[in-house]
């Protein structure tokens, strides 16, 4: 080792040659957050606070304190996955020799496999007809500013869940669709997770609505002329871009709403396994990555552990070889 450094001096020198790597904010953030919790761990239980002092067991016995704590295996990985990111950073800035890397006979804690559990195909219908009713009360009732704000949102409602669930979008991308981005039968995906582009096939009927959304929207902010409207497809009343925080609240207040299976988590994201389990009953697992823009198949491959015997079964005899022959 050729210098000792201060951990929190190490972690803000890591921060700004990730941001010039071109990290997402995110993804910085979240490294800064996992390594400050480990930091203050190392100082309270070890009285470890610079570089030298970071040991292999360290690492072992912090990753089975957060583990005993109650946290779930995939984040425990979370831990050191941002912990051998340090420890990289400090090779490649040659403040240790790669053999002094404490990460390296650190094992990765076994996760178990998680059974991912999606809407049913009657709850996406009760979540339509109920943003399709909704939309269509607000029309009637669209003759003053009140009404054409409660329709502008109503008809943005409908058209979010509709993407979803056509589209399993995440809901980042989704809040950055733009005019541009949203064409009449596809949605071109820029800058995904992983700063990853990719383009999906959206039905017509996506685009239909989107045609009464816009309507709605330019109607009520032709009655806002103080407000200056952001580039996004989904926007609030006052103009800006959709948060994640809003769509979510909207997703919940529309499932519970439309009486919706309650035992399942009402979010954004719900839409994206039921997206997703959708077409793994009609096509190949590589095609599913790369709609969903998984950069693993791993990560695909769970959602194949969530099928049930029954969908497995029919699948299966939907491809057995001998019953597809051409006689």
């Amino acid at each position: 080792m050729f210098e000792d450094i201060k951990l929190q001096d190490l972690l803000e020198e890591m921060i700004v040659t990730d941001e010039a790597r071109g990290l997402t904010v995110k993804s910085v953030s979240k490294n800064k957050k996992l390594l400050s919790v480990f930091f203050a761990w190392l100082d309270r239980e070890h009285s470890v606070t610079t570089l030298a002092g970071v040991k292999t067991a360290h690492i072992r016995k912090f990753m089975v304190f957060k583990y005993n704590a109650g946290v779930r295996e995939s984040y425990v990985n979370s831990y050191l996955r941002a912990i051998r990111a340090l420890f990289t950073f400090c090779e490649n800035e040659e403040y240790i020799q790669p053999s002094e890397n404490p990460c390296l006979r650190v094992q990765w804690m076994r996760e178990s496999k998680p059974v991912i559990r999606a809407w049913s195909d009657s709850d996406i219908k009760k979540m339509l007809q109920y943003t399709q009713k909704q939309a269509t009360e607000k029309r009637r009732k669209a003759n003053n500013h009140r009404g054409l704000c409660s329709l502008f949102v109503a008809e943005r409602n409908r058209l979010m869940v509709m993407t979803l669930a056509d589209t399993g979008l995440r809901i980042s991308e989704l809040e950055n669709l733009t005019d541009n981005t949203f064409q009449k039968d596809s949605i071109l995906v820029i800058n995904g997770k992983g700063k990853k582009s990719r383009v999906l096939y959206c039905s017509p009927l996506i685009y239909k609505q989107k045609l009464k959304y816009d309507r709605a929207k330019a109607r009520y902010f032709a009655t806002r002329k103080d407000i200056t409207q952001q580039d996004f497809v989904f926007l609030t009343k006052a103009g800006e871009k959709l948060s994640t925080d809003i769509a979510q609240r909207f997703v919940k207040q529309i499932a519970k709403a439309a009486g919706v299976n309650e035992q399942l988590r009402a979010s954004p994201h719900t839409f994206r396994h039921y997206f997703t389990q959708k077409l793994i009953e009609n096509t190949d697992v590589y095609t599913v990555q790369r709609l969903l823009g998984h950069a693993s198949i791993k990560t695909t491959e769970t959602y194949l552990n969530s099928m049930e015997n029954k969908q497995v079964l029919a699948a299966g005899l939907k491809a057995a070889p001998l019953s597809n022959l051409r006689k």
